[in-house]
C-alpha cells in the first residue's frame, strides 16, 4: 500500500506552471493522493531547483501567449504559485547523508533516492523522468499510480505519525538544537518547559520525569507510601498504576468506584 508520495521537481512544476502535455495527468495523480489520505512530500533541498525551473517555465509561457514577463517578474509570480502549491504539502527534511551525492552520475536523483528511502516501504517518488524511474525502485509514475489500486486505508492503533504531521517542522528544529548542543539530560529545553508548566497550571514548582511511571512513584514518594499501606486505584489502566504502588512495598487496591 502507498502512504507517501514524494514529489519530484518535473511533477510540482508541471502543476505550478500548467506545463502541458504534463499538466492534467499530474494534477489527476495527486487528486487521487489527497482522496486516499496519501502524505504529499516536498524535499526541501529542492526549493532552489523549483523556483528556477518554475520560474523559466513560466517566462517561456507568456513569451508563447505574447505577454512576456521580465526575470524577476517570473521569480516573484513563481515564488507565490510555489507558496500556495506547499501551504498544505509535508517538508522532508534533508540531512548531511544527502550531500554526499557528487560521485553520482546525477546528484539530484540521488539525493531524492535517499530521501524516498527513508519515507519507508510504502513511500513512492512520483516522477516522469525515464532514468529515475529505471534506476530508483520506490519510483513511479503518475500514470502508473493512476492505475495503482489501492488495498484500503488501515487505521493504526496508535498514529503518532499523524501528530507529528501538525507539528514536524517545530519538532525537527528542537530536535536539531538538542543534537547540536548535546545536553541531552536536564538541558536548557528541560527548565523552559518546567517553567511554562509552572506558569500554565500556577503552581510554585513543575518537575518532569523521564515516564508516567516515574511520575505516579514521585507522587507516592511525596506521601511517604511504603509498606503497610494499602493505596486505592483503578483496575481499568495500565499497569504502571500498580507497578508504582508495588515499587514502595506497598499494595495496590482495586476499586471499580473510583
Amino acid at each position: 500500500m502507498i502512504t507517501d508520495l514524494l514529489l519530484d521537481v518535473n511533477i510540482i512544476v508541471d502543476v505550478c506552471a500548467e506545463r502541458h502535455p504534463y499538466f492534467a495527468r499530474s494534477v489527476k495523480a495527486l487528486d487521487k493522493a489527497i482522496g486516499e489520505g496519501v502524505r504529499l512530500w516536498i524535499y526541501t533541498g529542492s526549493v532552489q531547483t523549483l523556483e528556477y525551473v518554475t520560474a523559466n517555465e513560466l517566462m517561456r509561457a507568456h513569451l508563447e501567449s505574447n505577454t512576456p514577463i521580465t526575470v524577476d517578474q517570473a521569480h516573484k509570480l513563481a515564488r507565490k504559485i510555489l507558496a500556495l502549491f506547499s501551504k498544505d504539502r509535508h517538508w522532508l527534511t534533508a540531512l548531511p547523508e544527502d550531500g554526499m551525492v557528487f560521485e553520482e552520475e546525477d546528484p539530484e536523483d540521488a539525493q531524492l533516492h535517499r530521501a524516498v528511502t527513508r519515507l519507508g516501504k510504502g513511500a513512492r517518488l512520483l516522477t516522469r523522468d525515464e532514468e529515475t524511474l529505471k534506476s530508483c525502485p520506490q519510483a513511479i509514475s503518475p500514470g502508473d499510480y493512476l492505475d495503482h489500486t489501492s488495498k484500503g486505508t488501515q487505521i493504526p492503533f496508535i498514529d503518532l505519525a499523524a501528530q507529528q504531521d501538525r507539528v514536524r517542522p517545530n519538532l525537527e528544529k528542537n530536535i536539531f538544537a538538542v543534537i547540536r548542543h548535546g545536553r541531552y539530560i536536564l538541558g536548557p529545553e528541560v527548565q523552559e518547559l518546567e517553567e511554562k508548566l509552572s506558569s500554565y497550571t500556577g503552581a510554585r514548582h513543575a518537575i518532569t520525569c523521564s515516564s508516567g511511571t516515574d511520575a505516579l512513584l514521585m507522587a507516592l514518594m511525596a506521601y511517604d507510601v511504603g509498606p503497610g499501606d494499602a493505596v486505592f486505584t483503578t483496575p481499568f489502566t495500565f499497569i504502571a498504576t500498580a507497578e508504582a504502588i508495588s515499587f514502595l512495598g506497598a499494595t495496590p487496591a482495586f476499586s471499580l468506584e473510583l
